[in-house]
């Protein structure tokens, strides 16, 4: 065996020492730390009409970063509708995340779930969460006329100017109509869209459809021979057609749980030509939530500004469009729920109660109504 030299001792000796430094700096490896365990402790569900409420407590063995948390959801189709997820730090004592969404009736399952590095974990039980339709679940009968209770939807409607706005057109329907009597004695009033194709091609609108009875206006929307009918009223201020610049509209209306039909409440140009703006409130499916809409002035296919407001449209409600120099605001029940400063239509707009098909072809057999209490329009004072 060679003897080695001080200075090739003195050498091997570094190495080795280097060896040994670089094998204690080394991490544990998986096989000695394990694989991170998770556990959900806690998994909470509610529902309040379409609007559904998760509470998960998520723990890690040990302290890891997932780039999204949250509660994962199928509906029974399998199709995902999970909860919105966030990007958390995931510690031993257990980390609490809520998030709400809207979810259509219907049976899910719901389980806790994190991404880590990019791998997604399943994590605790799973378990059964049911949104109740609400056409199903509550009865609306119809409002009986009563002495004493002039409105049926229990609010009267406003009389008179308001600070900034002068009125000038209101309606509480008082004369009754008989079905396929409209417009009748309304002519001077109102008119109605009648005999072509609503907008998403799938009913019709048809006049007939329109009475008046118990103090409010009812759409009577069904089927005539596979065909869905609909109906988009049109007030007539001053008794004339066309619309006006600027303008606070307000409504009071409630509608039947009625999947397949849908409101789009909307403000129109005068001119015919969608870029000069398009103001739509309430716009949605009767069996989904109500949305407010602002189309960009100039590129109206786009929308410059889209809310869902979470609220549907089987209770009374008061909504209301107030458009002027400074924005447009959307009102629902006496609370602002969106605006837009900055894309302000600025020629002559008038009010479409446009009530059709809202994409699917509803079920022939599928009927309801659209009872509106009230109608009150100004114009800056």
């Amino acid at each position: 065996m060679p003897i080695l030299s001080s200075r090739a001792r003195r050498v091997a000796c570094v190495a080795l020492a280097a060896v040994t430094l670089a094998m204690l700096a080394l991490p544990e490896t998986s096989a000695a730390a394990g694989p991170v365990r998770y556990a959900a402790p806690k998994l909470a569900t509610s529902v309040s009409g379409l609007l559904a409420t998760a509470t998960a407590t998520i723990t890690a063995s040990v302290p890891v970063t997932a780039s999204m948390a949250g509660v994962c959801v199928r509906n029974s189709a399998g199709a995902v509708r999970d909860f919105p997820f966030r990007a958390v730090a995931l510690k031993p004592a257990g980390t609490v995340l809520t998030a709400t969404r809207q979810l259509y009736p219907g049976r899910y399952t719901v389980w806790a779930c994190a991404k880590v590095d990019g791998g997604w974990n399943d994590i605790g039980a799973k378990r059964t969460l049911v949104v109740a339709d609400p056409g199903a679940t509550r009865s609306y009968p119809k409002p009986v006329a009563r002495p004493g209770a002039a409105y049926p939807s229990g609010v009267p409607m406003p009389v008179g100017n308001l600070p900034g706005w002068k009125q000038v057109f209101s309606d509480d329907f008082t004369t009754p109509v008989v079905l396929g009597g409209f417009p009748g004695p309304y002519k001077s009033k109102w008119l109605s869209y009648n005999g072509f194709a609503d907008t998403s091609g799938n009913g019709r609108y048809n006049q007939k459809i329109i009475s008046m009875h118990n103090g409010q206006m009812d759409l009577y929307l069904h089927s005539e021979k596979g065909v869905p009918q609909g109906a988009a009223p049109v007030p007539l201020v001053g008794g004339r057609w066309g619309g006006q610049k600027y303008g606070r509209f307000t409504v009071r209306y409630r509608a039947d749980w009625t999947p397949g039909y849908g409101a789009g409440w909307l403000l129109w140009p005068d001119s015919g030509h969608w870029n000069d703006g398009e103001i739509d409130f309430p716009e949605g499916g009767l069996s989904q939530t109500q949305e407010a809409f602002n189309h960009c002035v100039g590129h109206a296919r786009d929308n410059c500004l889209v809310v869902n407001t979470g609220v549907t449209f089987v209770d009374w409600h008061t909504a209301t469009i107030e458009w002027s120099p400074r924005g447009v605001f959307y009102i629902l029940d006496g609370k602002t729920v969106a605006s837009d400063t900055r894309n302000i239509p600025v020629k002559a707009l008038h009010w479409v109660l446009q009530t059709g098909t809202s994409g699917n072809k509803p079920a022939a057999s599928t009927t309801g109504h659209v009872l509106i209490d009230w109608v009150s329009i100004y114009t800056r004072a």
